[in-house]
């Protein structure tokens, strides 16, 4: 699991996406990330986030807002203090 979170926050666009969640206190939906980053092509990104326990998913099909899941980088920080 360490590798995981780690390797989901080794890319510059998943940390944009990360920040633009910190950064709002409403959910964004995939087209307003999209819009935001100017990149049409996230979908792969959000996956990495999501199988990394980061974000997390509200609401169905085109209703879906992204939100960034609490605790989460407190967490990664955790496994930095525990890694040998």
């Amino acid at each position: 699991m360490t590798a995981l979170v780690f390797r989901a926050l080794g890319h510059a666009k998943r940390l944009q996406l990360l920040q633009l969640l910190l950064a709002t206190d409403e959910p964004l939906s995939i087209h307003q990330l999209r819009d935001a980053t100017r990149n049409p092509s996230i979908w792969e990104h959000m996956k990495t986030l999501q199988a990394a326990g980061f974000i997390e998913v509200i609401g169905p099909g085109r209703l879906a807002r992204w939100r960034l899941v609490e605790g989460s980088l407190e967490r990664a920080q955790g496994l930095l203090s525990r890694a040998p």
